[in-house]
């Protein structure tokens, strides 16, 4: 009998103790459950955004939206590509509107101020990458626009510093080069008023030649031959400007003639223009107007 009491004593004592185990004191504070990861869009690949380039070429801009959607939203790659989504978007709804400029649609306007927000993100996320500073000083400039002839004058300088730095981070891209010409010869060819008005807003006023312009848009020829009829047109017109006519001439031609399908890979990665775009048959069909003028 004393043996069984001894027994059923021994498991109560073992019993206790394994509550106690489990049992949460009062005053000690709940373990918390392991934290979940917050889900997160993968770092892009280089695929990703080769596809993205692609569909932007093609003009599929709700498969570019879509896609880059799934994408880091704070990747300086993805946030200059939607800069550049969001560019397009305000040109399809200038054309759908059909108003002459981006600032006389309400639409066109929130799609380039949404892009300047993008292009400002891409470049604190990575100063050193040349498209964020490209698309920044492109946005930079059309921005400025909705303000004025002040606002455009105040924004110049940042405009070539960051046209420069594009050009300099890449030596492979004719647009940095291309835009860093179209920005040098509206410098140089503003009127006497806007650059009086310059010189009472600004210690320093932006400055530049024709020839400067000349320049860069050589070098953009230079890195990629034939690349867009803009480029080869705003060479003629700038040796119109210099009364260079034969010169002038021979950018004319260029510009002039339909150039054979540009390659795939490099129409996708934007490095030359669509010839069939409306940009370059308006280019195009400005240089055959000029050569008459010749």
């Amino acid at each position: 009998m004393n043996n069984r009491l001894a027994v059923l004593e021994q498991l109560v004592e073992r019993l206790d103790a394994s509550q106690r185990a489990t049992v949460q004191a009062p005053n000690e504070a709940p373990v918390a459950a392991p934290a979940q990861k917050a889900a997160t869009a993968p770092t892009p690949s280089d695929g990703a955004l080769a596809e993205v380039d692609r569909l932007h070429a093609a003009q599929d801009l709700d498969a570019v939206e879509q896609l880059l959607s799934a994408q880091d939203a704070t990747c300086a790659e993805v946030l200059w590509r939607r800069a550049r989504l969001l560019e397009a978007r305000a040109q399809e709804a200038k054309v759908r509107e059909g108003v002459a400029k981006c600032r006389h649609s309400a639409t066109a306007r929130a799609h380039l101020l949404d892009a300047m927000d993008h292009a400002t993100k891409a470049l604190a996320a990575d100063a050193q990458n040349a498209r964020a500073n490209l698309w920044y000083a492109m946005m930079l400039e059309a921005t400025a626009r909705f303000d004025g002839t002040k606002a455009e004058i105040l924004a110049a300088s940042e405009i070539q510093a960051h046209l420069q730095r594009a050009a300099a981070l890449d030596a492979t891209d004719p647009w940095a080069r291309h835009y860093l010409g179209h920005w040098s010869y509206e410098v140089a060819t503003i009127s006497w008023v806007t650059r009086r008005l310059a010189s009472t807003l600004i210690a320093t006023p932006p400055n530049a030649t024709v020839d400067e312009a000349i320049a860069s848009f050589e070098a953009a020829e230079a890195v990629a031959p034939g690349f867009s009829a803009r480029n080869t047109l705003a060479l003629g017109k700038a040796c119109i400007q210099l009364k260079q006519s034969e010169r002038a001439r021979e950018w004319l031609e260029r510009a002039a003639a339909v150039p054979p399908p540009p390659d795939p890979a490099a129409l996708h990665l934007g490095s030359v223009a669509d010839p069939a775009s409306a940009e370059e048959v308006k280019a195009r069909d400005a240089a055959r107007t000029l050569l008459q003028g010749l």
